[in-house]
């Protein structure tokens, strides 16, 4: 009877759905396809003012990642920037200092702290607007010097990067939109970067502005892209950091204030060209023509 009421339960049940595997190895590849940049669902929530109790998105940012980051970089840059967000007004006036102390910890030693630390560079674009293009430069170029350090080969991280990227071209649609030239300069090291998939994010996160460019601004930048493709400097362009002395008068110098000390580097360019070598055919030794042998004759045997 037992085993009937087993039976029964079984077919009551149906059959066991499969087990599935909680845990599953993702090669790189796989890992890289699954990296969404799209700029309209990087933007998440489309809100007119910031949540009740901050007075502006930056604030609201500092306070959100402070419950959910813990790692040491966004901390000290916490403490440092929460004075001077308490207002929109403020952050206006100190914004100079505030972006230079936000871009200063973009490392990858940082990567802990990078998702918190990106999410408030474009909560702070968004609240500076057309202030902001000052600093898209500076911002630019150190999200591609942070390409170029080992987080180009972490599809989790590179997700972060190029999210904050579309969120800070969107903020600047109105004023980049209109000028295609200007963007595509401004991301030209990212889209010129030795990896493949990062050009691809890079590209995926510019080709919004040319969405929402009107048709004369358009044409312009693809007249642009074209100049550069056909450029003599059409290589993919590699650069690489090199310590340099003070008062060094060759390159141009920048200035990275970590941990109090202050090294000078500068920038080299260097294209990477790529040289086919042919190998020299094989020639096989010809051998002399063989010689015919004369034929035998057959030796008769004599009967006894």
């Amino acid at each position: 009877s037992s085993s009937s009421d087993d039976d029964d339960a079984r077919a009551a049940l149906g059959r066991k759905p499969p087990k599935q595997r909680a845990f599953a190895f993702k090669n790189f590849a796989r890992r890289v396809a699954e990296v969404d940049v799209d700029v309209h669902r990087a933007a998440g929530e489309l809100r007119a003012a910031p949540l009740h109790g901050s007075s502006c998105f930056f604030q609201e940012a500092l306070a959100q990642w402070a419950e959910l980051c813990c790692g040491a970089d966004f901390s000290a840059f916490s403490a440092e920037a929460s004075p001077r967000a308490h207002s929109l007004a403020m952050l206006v006036l100190h914004q100079d200092e505030v972006v230079e102390k936000l871009l200063s910890r973009l490392t990858h030693e940082a990567k802990h702290s990078l998702e918190a630390l990106l999410a408030c560079l474009a909560a702070l674009a968004r609240d500076l607007r057309s202030d902001f293009i000052p600093h898209l430069s500076a911002v630019t170029n150190r999200l591609a010097r942070l390409c170029r350090t080992g987080v180009e080969r972490e599809p989790e991280l590179l997700e972060h990067v190029f999210a904050c990227l579309a969120k800070i071209l969107k903020w600047m649609q109105r004023q980049l939109a209109t000028d295609l030239p200007r963007a595509l300069d401004l991301t030209r090291q990212l889209r010129r970067h030795r990896s493949a998939h990062v050009r691809l994010f890079a590209a995926q996160a510019t080709a919004f502005l040319f969405r929402a460019a009107p048709d004369a601004a358009c044409r312009r930048g693809v007249d642009a892209l074209l100049d550069e493709a056909t450029s003599s400097s059409a290589e993919v362009l590699v650069d690489v950091d090199v310590d340099v002395e003070e008062g060094a008068e060759e390159g141009a110098e920048e200035g990275d204030d970590m941990d109090g000390d202050v090294a000078t580097k500068t920038t080299k360019t260097m294209k990477t060209t790529t040289t086919t070598t042919r190998r020299p055919p094989r020639h096989r030794a010809r051998l002399p023509p063989a010689r015919r042998l004369p034929a035998r004759g057959r030796e008769r045997t004599s009967r006894a």
